[in-house]
């Protein structure tokens, strides 16, 4: 009989339930059914949730949802042309060409063959942008099947299956980013889906060394993972740390660079010509303390950084509570010797130290920017959140059997740790559903107000204001300008105040305000985010709304 102390070799990942031996007959016919069926609870759960978020959302030009959506809108078609690329800032070529994928597809197969792709495209905006983001919400819901697929498939267990595909439920904000928007973080979100599963290959191979990331194939995975990702968005830096820290070896370190940089480069072609202003960009980001390379020139300001950190890592978050407890877990590993002996060596450790310390990087490089909202920027680190806790739990029951600890209670312990993450994350998503379903029904009333009281009044909007000839032109001006022609005849006056340049727009061609009420007979209502002011013109607000508001000029005294 086997010593209790011991794991089979065929019981792998350190979860120590008993490992089955198939069964035979109608018996396991049933138990595959039910099997299958359990390992599709959850992507059906992320099909309503993603459903119920794009409702609560509202479309795509409320608010500031069209941004960056309608840069993102605008950039495919400039690349379905095969033009250039302006908005480079994420740098986001990925999400870029796949909006030019789904474009040229939709439309070679529904599309209207007399109007050309361009203006199909700008006539029918919102259509287009939900089957990006059908397509990317979908390649996302097919990989948490996948995950779970793919831990059943190693541990032959339901419990860590399912903790691994819950893992986007660690966040309402991660549901609505990376299912419900058209942005980077969606591709961001799958590519940190598939780290995730090179990690539980790791994790519960039946090697006991780490030669399972010695081979090329594996180095090829990490790098493009890691390529693909930075190519999406650059908040993804930290997790590179994770196939650094594990592969062994100095050459396979540098190899694993080397095709990052290779695959970044592959996936970045589009924007090769606009290399010198993305990374000014990026520069300007590093150095000056404000948010988009803003403020004085200092890397960090270290008053608000670490009150930014210390909020950012004490928020009653999941992400919070799963960082704070892990960091505790390794740091008591390291102070009990009788624990740091048997855990030094243990792959279960090793593991879940590399993968905290890539959460913990991630928190060290947002706390600079960080604000409550800004939560986005964490969306790949929280993402590992429920990786963590399978982690977690698989070295904390190793080591109880290590040290041949005796605890009754740890089946109970395990349900009532899933209930309250359950809990948690139902009341963070049902938070986040009521905090845009307010937003939205709040933002079509400016709408709603401005056609039924002035009706034939010439509109001037200006950041943040909710409608579609605006979220066009705002795609227009990031993506050099080239849909112009085609928004001057769908939109022949459209007129806008930018709040940065202090400056009236046709269009994108600059117009005097006496030019502007010339050709308005003095009919204008300006439309845009509250506390609006125009030098020169004072403005009265009329309707307030949650994030925009309408304004009269006021009268002459």
């Amino acid at each position: 009989m086997m010593p209790r102390h011991t794991l089979p070799d065929n019981c792998t990942g350190g979860i120590s339930l008993p490992c089955r031996t198939p069964e035979k007959g109608g018996q396991t016919m049933i138990g595959q059914l039910g099997q299958n069926l359990a390992l599709c609870l959850v992507p059906m759960i992320l099909v309503g949730t993603t459903w119920l978020l794009t409702k609560a959302r509202g479309p795509f030009w409320l608010g500031d949802n069209f941004d960056p959506e309608y840069a993102y809108l605008c950039s495919s078609i400039n690349l379905s042309y095969l033009q250039p690329i302006w908005h480079v800032d994420h740098p986001g070529t990925t999400m870029q060409l796949l909006g030019a994928l789904v474009f040229r597809v939709v439309y070679g197969v529904i599309g209207p063959p007399h109007s050309g792709l361009r203006a199909e495209v700008l006539a029918n905006p919102e259509y287009y942008l939900r089957w990006v983001q059908g397509v990317a919400a979908g390649f996302n819901i097919l990989m948490v099947w996948f995950l779970g697929r793919l831990v059943f498939r190693k541990t032959r267990k339901l419990a860590p299956s399912l903790a691994l595909q819950a893992a986007p439920f660690s966040s309402g904000l991660l549901l609505y980013q990376g299912f419900a928007r058209v942005s980077p973080e969606p591709l961001l979100l799958l590519m940190t889906l598939a780290l995730i599963a090179v990690l539980i290959v790791f994790q519960f191979s039946e090697t006991k060394t780490t030669t399972t990331l010695a081979g090329s194939r594996v180095i090829l995975l990490f790098a493009l993972i890691s390529g693909t990702a930075l190519a999406t968005k650059v908040t993804f830096a930290p997790l590179c740390l994770i196939p650094w820290l594990l592969l062994p070896g100095r050459r396979r370190k540098v190899a694993y660079l080397v095709g990052t940089f290779g695959f970044f480069g592959a996936f970045t072609f589009p924007i090769w010509g606009n290399y010198r202003r993305m990374l000014s960009w990026l520069f300007a980001v590093f150095a000056h303390s404000g948010i988009y390379g803003g403020g004085p020139v200092q890397i960090v300001d270290a008053a608000s950084y670490f009150a930014n950190l210390r909020s950012l890592l004490l928020s009653p978050s999941v992400f919070s509570v799963v960082l704070v407890v892990g960091v505790i877990v390794i740091v008591t590993s390291y102070a009990v010797p009788q624990v740091r002996s048997k855990s030094m060596a243990q792959r279960r450790f090793h593991l879940l130290q590399v993968v905290i310390a890539a959460q913990m990087a991630s928190a060290l490089v947002v706390a600079k920017h960080w604000t409550g909202g800004r939560w986005h920027y964490m969306l790949p680190a929280t993402a590992l959140s429920g990786t963590v806790l399978v982690f977690l739990w698989a070295y904390l029951r190793w080591l109880q059997i290590e040290l041949r600890l005796e605890f009754k209670g740890q089946c109970w312990l395990a349900i009532g740790l899933a209930l309250v993450w359950m809990s948690a994350c139902t009341m963070d998503f049902l938070a986040t559903y009521r905090r845009l379903r307010e937003s939205r029904d709040s933002l079509l009333a400016v709408g709603q107000f401005i056609e039924g009281h002035f009706p034939k009044y010439d509109r001037i909007y200006s950041y943040r204001s909710s409608s579609i000839p605006f979220a066009l032109e705002f795609g227009n001006h990031f993506s050099g300008g080239l849909q112009s022609s085609d928004l001057d005849r769908l939109y022949p006056n459209l007129y806008s105040y930018d709040i940065w340049q202090k400056s009236f727009f046709d269009h994108e061609t600059p117009i005097s305000f006496r030019d502007l009420l010339n050709r308005s007979h003095g009919k204008i209502v300006f439309q845009g985010w509250p506390e609006l002011s125009v030098p020169g013109h004072p403005l009265t607000e009329v309707f307030h709304s949650q994030g925009e508001s309408v304004y009269l000029l006021q009268a002459a005294p």
